[in-house]
């Protein structure tokens, strides 16, 4: 609806084979990942793609405040119109 082209994927873990071969204009992640720290893989993608934004978005409260201060975060459920300020903000 927004004009963004939307790739999913089931696990974090294929972010780093999917962006070398289409970098990513935005990427909106859950907090919560099984196999790894979400915080820590946007700070690896940041390096080789510095003009990708970055969101998390969580269902939980307890969040660090150097974290929040990093990336910033949508708290579920939010509204479409809540994405699109963010983007537009970062």
């Amino acid at each position: 609806m927004s004009g963004y082209d939307v790739t999913t994927l089931s696990d974090l873990r294929q972010i780093f084979n999917i962006c070398v071969a289409k970098p990513f204009d935005v990427v909106l992640s859950h907090w919560v990942d099984p196999y790894l720290k979400v915080d820590e893989v946007f700070d690896q993608l940041k390096i080789q793609y510095p003009n990708t934004k970055f969101v998390i978005m969580t269902g939980s409260i307890e969040i660090q405040d150097q974290i929040e201060k990093k990336y910033p975060f949508l708290y579920k459920p939010f509204q479409l119109s809540e994405l699109e300020n963010v983007l537009k903000s970062t």
